[in-house]
C-alpha cells in the first residue's frame, strides 16, 4: 500500500513538473514572440508609412516615353481617358493579373466608349524588355493597349509623378536572375490629361468599367488655354488738315 502511494506521489510530481515546464515555455514564447511581433509590426508599419507617403499625393503630369512605333506623349491622348499600369514582361503574378483586368475592363465598354479610352502599359525593366517585347506583351492582352519603355531615368521620373514604387530584387536561384517588387496599382488620367484616380490590385474589372463609363458620361470641363491680355488700342494724334490725315493713314507705322 505504501509502495502504491509512493508511485502515485511520483506520478503527481512528474505531472506537476511537466505542467510547470510547459507553462514556462509558453510564457517564454509569448514574451519573445510579442517582442518579435512588435519589431516586425513596427518595421512593416514604417515601410507602409513610407510607401503611403510616397504615393499619397501623386501629381501626374505630362511625360514622353517610347513605343516600338515611336515617341509617345501623354498629351497625344488628350480628350480620352487613360488607364495606365507599371510592370514588366517577365512578371508572373501581379502584372498578368492586372493586365487581364484591364483587358476585361475594355471588353465591357461599347465600341463608342472604347474609342474614348486608351490603356497603357509601362515597363520598368529596361535591361530585359525591348520595345518590341513590350509591344508584343501588351498586345497579347488587348490590341488597344500601348506598351511603353524608356531609359531608367525616364521611367523613374514618370513612376514618381504617379506614386508608383518598384525595387529590383536579385533572385540567385532563379533562371531570370532578378525580379521586381512593385506597386500593382492601375492609374486613371482624365480627358484633360490630369491624374484622376487609382485602382488597387484585384479591385474587379466591373467596378473599373463602371467608373470609366461614369466619367465618359460626365467629362470634366475642358481645359482652356489661359487668355492672353488684350493690347490697348493705339491712339493717334489729332491731325488738323485733311491732307495730313490722308498721308498719316498710309504712312509706315515706324517713323524716324
Amino acid at each position: 500500500m505504501e509502495k502504491q502511494e509512493n508511485n502515485t506521489k511520483n506520478i503527481l510530481i512528474i505531472i506537476g513538473l511537466g505542467i510547470i515546464l510547459m507553462s514556462s515555455l509558453a510564457i517564454f514564447w509569448f514574451i519573445t514572440g510579442s517582442k518579435r511581433g512588435a519589431v516586425v509590426s513596427k518595421a512593416m508599419h514604417n515601410q507602409e508609412a513610407s510607401q503611403t507617403e510616397y504615393q499619397a499625393n501623386p501629381q501626374g503630369g505630362e511625360f514622353v516615353l517610347h513605343s516600338a512605333d515611336g515617341e509617345v506623349k501623354l498629351s497625344d491622348f488628350r480628350g480620352k481617358l487613360v488607364l495606365m499600369f507599371f510592370g514588366y514582361t517577365t512578371c508572373t503574378t501581379a502584372c498578368p493579373a492586372s493586365m487581364n483586368e484591364i483587358a476585361n475592363t475594355m471588353s465591357r465598354l461599347t465600341p463608342e466608349e472604347l474609342e474614348q479610352v486608351q490603356p497603357i502599359f509601362i515597363s520598368f525593366d529596361q535591361e530585359r524588355d525591348t520595345l518590341a517585347d513590350i509591344k508584343e506583351y501588351s498586345g497579347y492582352f488587348h490590341p488597344k493597349i500601348i506598351g511603353l519603355g524608356g531609359s531608367n531615368e525616364e521611367i523613374s521620373a514618370v513612376a514618381k509623378q504617379f506614386g508608383a514604387i518598384y525595387t529590383r530584387d536579385n533572385m540567385i536561384e532563379s533562371e531570370l536572375g532578378y525580379g521586381f517588387s512593385h506597386t500593382s496599382t492601375t492609374y486613371l488620367i482624365d480627358q484633360n490629361g490630369v491624374y484622376a484616380d487609382s485602382f488597387p490590385f484585384d479591385l474587379g474589372y466591373e467596378i473599373i468599367a463602371d467608373e470609366l463609363k461614369y466619367r465618359l458620361a460626365n467629362p470634366p470641363v475642358a481645359a482652356t488655354p489661359q487668355a492672353q491680355p488684350t493690347a490697348e488700342p493705339k491712339t493717334t494724334a489729332t491731325v488738323e488738315t485733311p491732307a495730313e490725315q490722308s498721308f498719316d493713314a498710309f504712312a509706315p507705322a515706324n517713323k524716324e
